[in-house]
């Protein structure tokens, strides 16, 4: 592009690029475990900067430590053209990430303007995340299950949740390590189920200016449809007591139809703006067109 040179972000500049892409203009800033500025400094992440070092537009798509890579962060400075910015950004990450090994990519998002870019760059839609609230009034106990005991989740139990979560759900939704400690460490509420000294279950809420948000429920692939997830989420509910009605919320995707389904038993009811999740097969892809 004319005047602007594509280069990488430094981790030194992390703070700075990360203030920038807070308050750009035209910004798309994923809603993921970590803050973008995590991802900042990392590989892929690049900008368009003019000859005074001044950043014009960045793109931020750093895979995870499971190789998962989504598009964390993008954004445009005033006067740059986001339809203009981005083919030369995503060609080369896109080319970064193919040499990293990545092979799919994937972005969220609610905005038009930024769905219109990422379906121009050949992204399919994969899936839909919503939003519900809880609106119910009475919380039951949770009902007693067999040789099975609930109890607060501690740092020591952290390798084996890891190790649930990611037989619990498939790519693009599992958790690496850091994305874990950081959701553990942000927690309001935490549970582990517990059967015969092995993690089978466990569910996570962070909390942000008096609501709070279920964060994480998982349950072990042979410990599900056992009454597992109802009793971690009714366990989160009475540590929440009365103000978790209208106060908590969940996302899920509209195809997990058994999350969908224990979610509405306990009150949980839709609202607010659903989002769209985008997919793209690197080894499929072709570089984005030029305007």
């Amino acid at each position: 592009m004319s005047g602007l040179h594509l280069q990488p972000i430094p981790a030194a500049e992390r703070d700075s690029l990360a203030w920038w892409i807070d308050h750009a203009p035209l910004a798309h800033i994923h809603v993921g475990w970590l803050n973008p500025a995590r991802w900042v400094g990392r590989p892929v992440s690049l900008q368009l900067a003019d000859s005074h070092g001044r950043t014009h537009a960045a793109l931020v798509t750093a895979p995870d430590g499971l190789g998962v890579a989504w598009v964390q962060a993008f954004a445009c400075g005033k006067g740059q053209a986001p339809q203009v910015a981005w083919p030369t950004l995503w060609d080369a990450a896109r080319r970064a990430l193919i040499e990293l090994g990545v092979r799919r990519v994937w972005a969220m998002t609610s905005e038009p303007s930024f769905a219109d870019i990422l379906r121009a760059a050949d992204f399919q839609q994969s899936s839909e995340v919503v939003m519900l609230t809880y609106f119910g009034e009475r919380v039951d106990a949770p009902a007693a299950l067999p040789a099975i005991t609930l109890r607060h989740m501690q740092a020591a139990d952290l390798p084996a949740v890891l190790a649930l979560d990611n037989l619990a759900f498939t790519p693009p939704w599992q958790m690496d390590r850091e994305a874990l400690e950081t959701t553990f460490n942000a927690s309001a509420v935490s549970a582990l189920a517990v059967s015969q000294a092995e993690a089978i279950g466990y569910v996570l809420a962070t909390q942000s200016q008096g609501r709070l948000h279920l964060a994480r429920l998982a349950t072990a692939p042979g410990w599900q449809r056992k009454g597992i997830g109802r009793a971690l989420t009714l366990h989160l509910l009475q540590q929440a007591g009365r103000r978790a009605a209208g106060r908590l919320t969940v996302n899920t995707q509209i195809e997990n139809s058994a999350s969908l389904k224990l979610y509405h038993a306990l009150g949980f009811r839709g609202g607010g703006r659903s989002v769209v999740v985008y997919s793209l097969n690197l080894e499929h892809s072709s570089p984005a067109a030029h305007a």
